[in-house]
């Protein structure tokens, strides 16, 4: 408990916001900084409407759903604070406030479950392909190949052995780490394409074991718990726990990141 008011103090604290600079529409900048003002005013309903009206236009970004995810915290709405922190962390993967005011919300969520175990190895991969976005890889991964190609000229033009021998070794290796993270990248892109998550915000979900209401219920969840999406029947989801427990839920528990 005392970890937690730690917690909340410096949310509190540091106001927990960002300043909107990706949108060049003057609706949009005029509209989230009312929602940010309604914020501060303690207006936490009505920024929320703001916030969403920005979201329907087509407009996301990690700021508008950070903001969204600190304003349903403070409604309490663990469920959806925790699905709009989702959102934004996969956009932004390592920013810090965003993974902070997540595990905050995390300790509002009623189940705690323990996730199956991945082999060592596996987990440091996945951890560090999903540490950044998809595009930030590719980035670095043009910048190191043309690097390489440009220390290569050295090799094909240079007069000088020794320049001729740095120049080969160096080019290589820079192709080298080039193509290292170009398979970081596909990876990534792989993982946000495919694998997709969801997360309960019903304060009470019943998970059953086929997509109809009058089949078995197999166990209950409450909300925040953030679960992977296998498949889709009619008005229900296929979940999986990350213990591994499966079941279904209707739409309308389930928010998709």
């Amino acid at each position: 408990m005392k970890k937690q008011h730690i917690f909340l103090l410096v949310l509190f604290l540091s106001g927990g916001f960002y300043s909107i600079n990706s949108y060049g529409v003057n609706y949009v900048n005029e509209l989230f900084n009312k929602a940010n003002k309604e914020y501060h005013d303690r207006n936490y309903q009505q920024a929320i409407d703001d916030y969403l009206k920005i979201n329907s236009q087509n407009y996301q970004s990690p700021e508008l759903y950070y903001n969204l995810g600190n304003c349903y915290y403070k409604t309490d709405s663990i469920g959806k604070s925790i699905l709009f922190y989702e959102k934004a962390k996969r956009l932004s993967p390592s920013d810090e406030s965003i993974a902070f005011n997540l595990q905050l919300a995390n300790l509002k969520v009623t189940d705690k479950i323990e996730p199956v175990s991945d082999f060592i190895l596996v987990q440091w991969w996945n951890n560090l392909v999903r540490s950044i976005a998809a595009d930030s890889w590719a980035v670095c991964a043009i910048v190191l190949l043309w690097i390489g190609l440009m220390v290569l000229l050295f090799f094909f033009f240079s007069p000088s052995l020794n320049v001729r021998k740095v120049s080969f070794f160096g080019g290589a290796i820079f192709l080298f780490l080039s193509a290292v993270i170009f398979t970081f990248t596909f990876s990534r892109y792989h993982y946000d394409t495919t694998v997709k998550y969801g997360v309960i915000i019903y304060s009470t979900a019943h998970i059953m074991s086929e997509p109809d209401d009058k089949s078995k219920e197999l166990f209950v969840l409450h909300e925040g718990i953030k679960v992977r999406l296998l498949s889709s029947s009619d008005n229900y989801n296929n979940i999986e726990l990350p213990d591994g427990k499966q079941g279904w839920v209707e739409d309308g528990a389930l928010g998709k990141i």
